[in-house]
Formats: C-alpha cells, sequence, structure tokens
C-alpha cells in the first residue's frame, strides 16, 4: 500500500534560519519555497532519494504579514477548518503553533506515498483504524497539489502518519497573486545534495516494538527487513521497509548508554522519531564537509556495524533534529 517516505515534515521557528541549515550545512539546495494555499503554512522542500524533508513554518498573528488577524488562506476558504481565539487561523496551523510550544522544533510527521489515497483510507477503516479525515466526504488538499488524510497517531505507534497521494510534479507551488498551481522547477530536475544518496532510516521510539510492528506489517501492509534484540539486553528492535528507506522501531525503555549519542540526544517529546539517518556518497568527504560548514559532529564511539551512523550532529546545531550518516551499501 504504502509506496516510499513521501517526506518529512518539520516543525521550524523560522524557515529562512532552516533554510541556512539545510544549504549551507548540508549542502541541500531547498527548493519549492512557497506559502501552503490551504493552511498557511510557509513550506520549503529539501530532497533525499525518494522524498523530501518540509520546512514547515506557523505563521504567526501580528508578526507575519500574512497572519493577520483577519487573515484567510487563498484556497477554498468556505471549506478550512478555523480555529483560534478569533485569529482565523487554519487548524493546521494552530496545531504547529501548539506543538512548538510544547516539544520545540523538530519531524512532526512522517508523510508516506500510497498510489491510491481512497483504498488506502478504506483499508484503514476496515481495520478500525481512527482517522481525523473523513474521505468519504470529500478530499482533503496538501501543498504540491496532494490530497491526504492522518490516522490517529495513538493507532500508529505515537507517530503522527501523512498518508498522501499526489501529482509527479515536484515543484508545484501555489501563485497567490492569480491563484493556480505553478511548477517552480519549470519543468527542470529537483536539485538534490552533492553529499546524499537518501534517507536509510527513521529512527522512532515506541511503547512496544513487536505492537508498531504487527501494525506495520499486518494493518498497513509493510514489508519487515528484519528482528533483533539490542546489545547488552533483550529488548527487541525491528526494521520495516519503506521503499528505498526503513523504520526502525526501538523500546522507549532502552538504554543507550551514557557514551552512545542517541543515549545524549533525546528528544524532549520522548516517543515518536528520535533520528533521521541519511546515506552518504562518502563518509569522509561528507564529514569533512561538515565540519568545513561549521557543523557540531558527534562520532558514535559504539558502532557495532556499517548500519550503526558513524557519527551524528549536535541536535543543538540543527533545529533539534538527531541526524545521523552511513556510508554507501
Amino acid at each position: 500500500m504504502i509506496t516510499n517516505i513521501d517526506h518529512l515534515g518539520l516543525a521550524i521557528h523560522d524557515r529562512n534560519e532552516a533554510i541556512k541549515f539545510f544549504e549551507n550545512t548540508l549542502k541541500a539546495p531547498v527548493y519549492g519555497i512557497a506559502t501552503d494555499p490551504t493552511s498557511g503554512l510557509k513550506n520549503g522542500l529539501i530532497r533525499f532519494g525518494e522524498g523530501d524533508f518540509v520546512i514547515q513554518q506557523p505563521p504567526r498573528p501580528g508578526v507575519d504579514p500574512e497572519a493577520a488577524a483577519n487573515y484567510t488562506p487563498p484556497r477554498d476558504p468556505s471549506k478550512l477548518r478555523q480555529v483560534g481565539d478569533g485569529q482565523n487561523l487554519h487548524l493546521d496551523t494552530h496545531v504547529f503553533i501548539r506543538y512548538l510550544e510544547q516539544w520545540g522544533e523538530g519531524v512532526h510527521h512522517i508523510g508516506v506515498r500510497v498510489p491510491n489515497l481512497k483504498e488506502a483510507w478504506q483499508r484503514l477503516t476496515d481495520q478500525d483504524i481512527a482517522l481525523f479525515d473523513d474521505l468519504a466526504g470529500g478530499e482533503r488538499p496538501g501543498i504540491r497539489g496532494s490530497q491526504l488524510f492522518f490516522p490517529d497517531p495513538k493507532r500508529t505507534f505515537g507517530v503522527l502518519l501523512q498518508f498522501t497521494e499526489r501529482s509527479e510534479s515536484d515543484g508545484l507551488v501555489w501563485n497567490d497573486a492569480d491563484g493556480g498551481w505553478l511548477d517552480a522547477l519549470e519543468g527542470g530536475e529537483t536539485p538534490v545534495s552533492p553529499l546524499f544518496n537518501g534517507i536509510d532510516h527513521v529512527g522512532i521510539l515506541v511503547d512496544g516494538v513487536e505492537a508498531a510492528t504487527n501494525v506495520c506489517e499486518n494493518v498497513i501492509g509493510m514489508t519487515v527487513l528484519d528482528r533483533g534484540s539490542e546489545a547488552g539486553s533483550s529488548l527487541p528492535w525491528s526494521r520495516v521497509k519503506i521503499g528505498d528507506a526503513a523504520l526502525q522501531f526501538r523500546e522507549i525503555t532502552h538504554d543507550f548508554g551514557k557514551d552512545h549519542p542517541l543515549g545524549r540526544f533525546r528528544p524532549t517529546r520522548g516517543r515518536g522519531v528520535h533520528d533521521v539517518v541519511l546515506k552518504c556518497k562518502s563518509l569522509g568527504e561528507t564529514r569533512e564537509a561538515l565540519a568545513a560548514n561549521g557543523a557540531t559532529i558527534v562520532d558514535n564511539a559504539t558502532r557495532q556495524g556499517d548500519t550503526d551512523p558513524a557519527y551524528f550532529l549536535d541536535p543543538a546545531s540543527s533545529h533539534s533534529i538527531i541526524f545521523g550518516f552511513v556510508g554507501p551499501a
């Protein structure tokens, strides 16, 4: 049912600062810089292999001109879900503001691509998975001309999954002045970083690895790549295939140890996305480039094999996202 990671949605305070990080530190060009026509979220896209990172900055009433108290996003205003003390904020924008206030910056959700959105919606409905969106009442619009829905994260191992179906036109952005979609890439190729081949895996901390794996395998229809036990403990871990990448589940109670970077840098939220590991074209060249660009690199002295990251970025210098790095397969 799921073909690949479509994107990782990042909750960010300042889009301009995030653009500087991706372009100057990771050498990953940002494209599709625009405002979401439905929610007003200020977006920017960064391609890593099959999917993107999506910078998502909620407009702040009284700060951003487009977030004035009477602001209404430009598309389908009669159908928008408005909330928020008379500020006319779209629900999605309100959710991002609350997320940043409670947890700070980081990976807000994982967007997963499906070939047929309504079939995916029906499958999860038949499995009694609670969904936030009723596609029987009309599809919900997203960026780049996509359609989407969200299951309740309480039923998807504590991670907010965005199921999405969209056109293959990666560069679609909304034209506020005239309305309608424009191709920001003008038919050209999506820009990519010279350092990376894509996302290797997304590390997720859960209350129960077996339960999370079961949801992926038996409810969503994903393939389990591997299972095992953590070194020095009987706690399980698993890897589930998602396109060219994987989701790696670990128990939230697992003690990585004081010498392991993942033990030092636990996200404020705890459960959910913990780290994002990128595939480097060359581990050595990437490390040199990151250091030259001012990144704070933390070596993984406890590395046990090629599938473990060789080093990480200190999340204090990367918008609270724990980036790890592995070499080519």
